[in-house]
């Protein structure tokens, strides 16, 4: 429901509802501690982006590089 837009009154009460419950009887960590997204691990690279492989520019200068 996050990604939806909603378009009544109505809508947005059942998703306040809906959430405060989720909350209050702790579903949010029992979905949490499955053994699905216990093992997913983030993995993050800072690295330079990637060049466009079709600038003539790019692989001008790449050239020069080596």
């Amino acid at each position: 429901m996050e990604g939806v837009a909603f378009t009544t009154w109505d809508q947005v009460l059942e998703w306040y509802h809906l959430r405060r419950w989720v909350i209050s009887s702790n579903l949010l960590e029992q979905y949490r501690e499955q053994h699905y997204f216990s093992c997913g691990e983030e993995i993050t690279k800072v690295q330079l982006a990637p060049k466009k492989s079709s600038s003539m520019f790019s692989r001008f200068l790449d050239l020069f590089k080596k």
